[in-house]
């Protein structure tokens, strides 16, 4: 949210209040029975704010950090689809398997996710704390 927020352009209140509202139209519009349409939250709102910067003209906005959120979605797509034939493979079809595998797949995120930061420990260390 920090990316959106803050880096893609400089939103005040009322730029924020716009690009909320464009979002909220949009997902309302789409979301309509003769359209239903599913689309992304979070695509809608890059958009929305990309729209606003963009009103600012075309200097406002920083399209590098624009383009690494564009390459994003477009990489999340095979990616996902390769981890989805990964997992796939090896469940094999055997429920032991899909524990095996899920398990697995729960502590390598955790230990991941819950690795310190080397900057966070060397600044406590220091006695720096946040």
């Amino acid at each position: 949210m920090d990316t959106i927020g803050k880096k893609i352009t400089h939103i005040t209140p009322s730029r924020g209040f716009a690009a909320e509202f464009g979002a909220a139209t949009t997902v309302l519009i789409f979301s309509m029975p003769f359209l239903a349409v599913p689309i992304s939250t979070t695509h809608t709102l890059v958009g929305a704010v990309v729209g606003v910067g963009l009103a600012g003209g075309a200097g406002a906005v920083d399209f590098r950090v624009f383009a690494k959120i564009a390459a994003s979605w477009v990489a999340s797509l095979p990616i996902s689809a390769a981890g989805a034939v990964l997992f796939v493979i090896l469940f094999a079809g055997s429920p032991v398997n899909v524990a095996i595998v899920t398990l697995s797949a729960i502590a390598i995120t955790l230990a991941v996710v819950m690795r310190p930061d080397k900057e966070e420990s060397k600044r406590h260390l220091d006695g720096n704390t946040i």
